[in-house]
């Protein structure tokens, strides 16, 4: 996949398909977003929640295993929500899991909470020296990420080039012991919304900690 204007091809084999197959559970929850119209659940996945593409910021109307649900609140409050209860109820705690929870508030045009509209206004910010000064920042960068950055989706479809010759690294193929290894340690991985600050609300919850599981999130 190299844009959202496709879906996904035919036979594609997902890695959580390789983890259900050697005993993990594994649960989407958020943005999938590969093709705008696909919101059904997709193999290697036990549990799924998601929306067609990028949906919107408060009440989002979730696919939840392949049943729409209409949800009340903020886009991520729910998705986060959706991810406790998992964990809680979902969860069989003799097998490894692997769970993705994946944001829309990571995605333009940025909308904060209603509780958090203002909430700086009125307070002087010290950006960090690196911060919005992105001339000089992208000066030392390669050619196509410079270019990549002025683009809305980061990307111009009116020349892009084949996927095999596209300057962005490409994983390795997982050897057949890899998989093994993976299973070793369950892991949460999480697109986290604008960084990580100091008591940054989504990111003390405190469920992960308390169950002893904090050291197998990634955090992106």
């Amino acid at each position: 996949m190299v844009d959202n204007q496709h879906a996904v091809p035919r036979g594609t084999t997902f890695f959580p398909q390789i983890l259900q197959k050697a005993g993990c559970q594994t649960v989407f929850i958020g943005k999938w977003h590969m093709g705008h119209e696909d919101d059904s659940p997709h193999p290697g996945f036990d549990y799924w929640a998601s929306f067609k593409g990028q949906d919107v910021y408060s009440d989002p109307r979730l696919n939840i295993n392949g049943k729409m649900q209409q949800s009340a609140g903020y886009n991520a409050d729910v998705l986060t929500r959706l991810a406790i209860e998992w964990l809680q109820s979902g969860r069989d705690s003799e097998r490894p899991f692997f769970l993705y929870l994946s944001y829309r508030a990571v995605h333009y045009p940025f909308q904060p909470a209603e509780r958090d509209w203002g909430l700086y206004a009125e307070k002087p910010i010290d950006y960090p020296e690196t911060m919005g000064r992105m001339e000089r920042n992208y000066r030392a960068q390669p050619r196509w990420v410079r270019e990549r950055r002025y683009w809305i989706r980061g990307i111009d479809h009116m020349e892009i080039v084949p996927f095999d010759k596209a300057p962005v690294p490409v994983p390795k193929k997982l050897t057949s012991e890899e998989p093994e290894l993976l299973l070793k340690a369950s892991l949460v991985r999480i697109p986290h919304p604008c960084g990580l600050f100091a008591g940054d609300e989504t990111v003390a919850k405190d469920h992960l900690r308390e169950k002893g599981l904090s050291a197998y999130v990634i955090l992106r």
